[in-house]
């Protein structure tokens, strides 16, 4: 056990708690650093809850706390950063001075300030490798050929719209694209292909090309097989790059609604 402590900043979402639970094999001390306007499950407990995003409130805990390592973890719902009352004074004034607003420019300069300042960061998945979806079928039920060929339809469609960081997610059926993710996240978007599609659909989730996981982790949960419904149909996963969170619970809630969840990959062969 690593006798120095990490501070987790807490998104939303399971990952926090899952990387909570992990860490703290890990590390003698773990602090836990939330927002009062996120939503947090029971089993998270929050040491601290800032009221906006400051850059420097987190510095100041780090620094109080004497902790060095830091990780962030969960979702935050990209509307709030055009929410100005939650955006402290020193974050308005860091955000002002970067050339694009995409979430990977803005993530990527957040960890070089802390990196800069002799602070460590580390991913999610250097505590949840475990749960990083493997290669091929994991559910009793498979696709089927016409599946397969939504499947690879699919691929390239995400893997574009996740190198654009436009979203990772696309839903379609028998040939037709429903839904594509943007902002609204991964279960919003499968709702909404779910609606148009009437049955069955196919949902392909990718990662970027150069995917950092510091600056994203793509994941799915439960309630990413419960947005198709009573209608089952088929998640194909990047494999090697995609966490599935809770990983057996998700597999057998899976199999109970019918629906089939296989690891993929762009660089290899379909054939499973």
């Amino acid at each position: 056990m690593l006798s120095e402590g990490l501070l987790l900043i807490a998104g939303e979402g399971l990952v926090p708690e899952l990387v909570y639970q992990e860490a703290q094999k890990s590390f003698a001390r773990v602090k836990v650093y939330g927002y009062s306007f996120l939503h947090y499950g029971p089993s998270l407990v929050l040491d601290f809850v800032d009221q906006r995003f400051s850059l420097q409130n987190i510095l100041d805990y780090l620094n109080d706390n004497s902790l060095h390592c830091l990780c962030f973890a969960g979702k935050v719902p990209r509307g709030f950063l055009f929410c100005e009352e939650f955006i402290a004074d020193d974050l308005k004034l860091f955000l002002s001075r970067l050339t694009a607003k995409a979430d990977r420019q803005i993530l990527e300069a957040v960890f070089t300030f802390f990196r800069e300042r002799n602070h460590h960061l580390l991913s999610p998945v250097d505590f949840l490798s475990s749960s990083l979806t493997p290669p091929g079928p994991l559910t009793v039920k498979k696709p089927t050929p016409q599946h397969w060929v939504d499947i690879k339809k699919g691929v390239k469609i995400a893997s574009f719209l996740a190198d654009w960081e436009v979203g990772q997610t696309v839903v379609l059926k028998e040939g037709a694209v429903l839904a594509v993710e943007a902002a609204e996240g991964t279960t919003e978007t499968i709702r909404r292909g779910v609606s148009f599609g009437k049955g069955e659909v196919v949902v392909v989730k990718m990662a970027r090309s150069s995917q950092d996981f510091f600056v994203d982790v793509p994941a799915i949960g439960e309630e990413t097989v419960r947005a198709l419904g009573e209608q089952g149909g088929v998640i194909a996963l990047e494999a090697r790059k995609t966490l599935i969170v809770n990983f057996p619970e998700v597999v057998r809630l899976a199999n109970l609604l019918g629906v089939s969840i296989v690891g993929i990959s762009k660089d290899e062969s379909f054939s499973f």
